[in-house]
């Protein structure tokens, strides 16, 4: 039997969103592993403290020289940004984990049929 022509342009659609959706899982896992071979929770948390408790005792018996003390705070420093980049590390993909969980399988049916409409339009 053979398809119309806009039968034929619906499923091409539909795969061309299924495509797209299998995309962004995809996307998703490689956030995933590349947040998990950036580092070790467990090690980067306990390296951090124990650096921090070693500069803040030294800091605090007095006997750091002036060398030392702008090396605890050039650590702090770089400790306070990595910290940073780890928050906006697990702030974005949450975002990323918040917009594909809040897609509809409706809104995706919807955006085809709208993106189909404009195909028609346009070859008329």
């Amino acid at each position: 039997m053979i398809k119309s022509r806009n039968a034929y342009k619906l499923d091409l659609e539909k795969q061309r969103l299924k495509l797209k959706i299998k995309e962004q899982e995809l996307e998703i896992q490689k956030s995933l592993m590349q947040l998990k071979s950036a580092f070790s929770p467990v090690n980067y948390a306990g390296r951090m403290f124990w650096e921090s408790l070693d500069d803040n005792a030294l800091v605090a018996s007095g006997q750091a020289s002036e060398e030392e003390l702008k090396a605890i705070e050039k650590r702090k420093r770089q400790r306070a940004m990595l910290m940073k980049q780890i928050s906006n590390l697990f702030i974005n993909l949450l975002l990323t984990l918040e917009t594909y969980l809040a897609t509809p399988a409706g809104a995706l049916k919807n955006r085809a049929a709208t993106s189909q409409t404009n195909k028609e339009d346009e070859e008329a």
